[in-house]
């Protein structure tokens, strides 16, 4: 009896105070690493999120193009609210694209988190939203000799509904705040949700000195809010 009841109550007292101490900490910015997310930073770490690397206004709009019969409003409605419930540092872009075109946020279910995308049911059709890698993963046919860097993908029930070229501008005060960083030795972390934002396209694109700083994103742990 005393076997059986320990491993249950083992598991509430991990699992409760766990919850309850992370809910409380994702208030501030922080998070629980674990021992396998300390050592993954050499020491002193710091989590940078995605306007820390893009705050608002860095990352515009390149243009929008629709596949198939999909009404505009229906993906740039779905596109935005996968947007907002993974609080991605693309909110506000999609919110002031879902106002301009007169849409609204609609309800979705089954939310799930995946590398480089998003997936959710939202009116019985299953909605994906994410980079053309995930397309690609989740065998989404993408047009022949497509050409775009940056850029957010939607398909709805399967089929490619839309996309949403961006336009990355690097703010001035980044690099040297990272130099500075290092030079304290504190260990730059990327714990981002947008799924643009990886360490390769930082690389290409900006031609940021990653070698003098560490590239590795939050691989887990813990949970980052």
């Amino acid at each position: 009896m005393l076997t059986a009841c320990a491993s249950l109550s083992g598991t509430l007292c991990f699992a409760l105070p766990w919850l309850s101490l992370t809910q409380r900490l994702s208030k501030s910015g922080a998070a629980i690493a674990g021992w396998d997310g300390v050592t993954a930073t050499g020491g002193s770490g710091i989590l940078l999120n995605d306007t820390d690397f893009f705050p608002p206004g860095c990352v515009s709009l390149n243009g929008i193009k629709i596949f198939g019969d999909f009404p505009v409003d229906k993906v740039v409605s779905d596109t935005a609210t996968l947007i907002r419930d993974a609080g991605c540092g693309l909110d506000k872009l999609f919110h002031d694209l879902l106002r301009a075109q007169g849409c609204v946020y609609r309800r979705a279910s089954d939310f799930c988190v995946y590398e480089g995308g998003l997936s959710a049911v939202i009116r019985d059709q299953q909605v994906l939203v994410g980079s053309a890698s995930f397309m690609h993963l989740m065998e989404i046919t993408l047009p022949q000799g497509l050409n775009v860097k940056n850029a957010v993908f939607c398909a709805i029930d399967g089929e490619l509904a839309g996309i949403f070229a961006l336009n990355y501008t690097l703010h001035g005060a980044l690099e040297p705040s990272l130099n500075s960083l290092i030079r304290n030795r504190v260990t730059p972390v990327m714990a981002t949700r947008d799924f643009n934002l990886i360490p390769a396209m930082l690389r290409q694109r900006f031609s940021c000195r990653w070698t003098r700083w560490s590239s590795r994103r939050w691989n887990g742990g813990g949970a980052v809010r």
